[in-house]
């Protein structure tokens, strides 16, 4: 883990309004499939150490989260904490939701139940204790940040592609693609600002069973005809 960076309450909110406007940032984004959508309208998105106790779908890949381990040069472990993206169309997004006619194994979650939850990004980072990556949070090569000045050290270009362009045979590509912001146990309902959904079926099932905004938005995801 790269040396903490001190910077004053006040210095902090100062400039973390002009960072997240330089590098684009609105929202950070969490993946899930949409029956989970009840328990995080009551209890907010839990940590995965937090949820095991709580019926729940599962749409992780197993492999990899048995490679998240500890947080480099801490004792605090990865599952103690909420990971979010930078962006979609991330790796993770591609192989448990494209079908298995397209590849060798087998889809976690049909796209119509994969819902993205846009969380608020100010609110998010300035959250005490929260840590981001510069790739994959359980690959080796990944560095871990807990300065805001550090943000400047992810690749934006990658985080940012176009997901028709993408460099899937590129181990990098993969690894940086898949930033992360990583929120110790729980993120609060009043930081979710939205939910985005394929269909309009999906967003009607969740203003149902939660009090949460939708939007239809089949950019979101990849199998929608581009």
């Amino acid at each position: 883990m790269n040396e903490i960076i001190n910077l004053t309450a006040q210095q902090k909110k100062a400039l973390l309004p002009v960072l997240l406007d330089r590098f684009g940032i609105e929202y950070l984004y969490y993946m899930t499939h949409i029956d989970n959508i009840s328990s995080i309208y009551e209890l907010g998105i839990l940590c995965y150490n937090k949820v095991s106790d709580i019926k729940h779908i599962n749409i992780s890949n197993m492999k990899v989260q048995r490679r998240r381990d500890h947080i480099p040069g801490t004792k605090r472990y990865i599952h103690d904490y909420v990971p979010l993206y930078f962006a979609h169309h991330t790796p993770m997004q591609y192989v448990i939701s494209t079908p298995s006619s397209q590849r060798n194994r087998p889809q976690t979650i049909c796209e119509d139940d994969l819902i993205f939850i846009l969380v608020d990004a100010e609110k998010t980072f300035n959250t005490k204790g929260i840590f981001f990556t510069d790739g994959n949070a359980a690959c080796d090569e990944t560095s871990f940040y807990n300065s805001l000045l550090n943000l400047s050290v992810l690749n934006w270009d990658v985080i940012y592609s176009d997901h028709r362009r993408a460099k899937w045979w590129e181990e990098d590509y993969r690894r940086e693609k898949s930033s992360e912001v990583l929120v110790p146990h729980r993120i609060p309902k009043k930081h979710i600002v939205k939910i985005v959904t394929r269909t309009i079926d999906a967003a009607n099932k969740i203003e149902e069973n939660s009090g949460f905004d939708c939007e239809v938005n089949e950019g979101f995801y990849y199998n929608n005809g581009l």
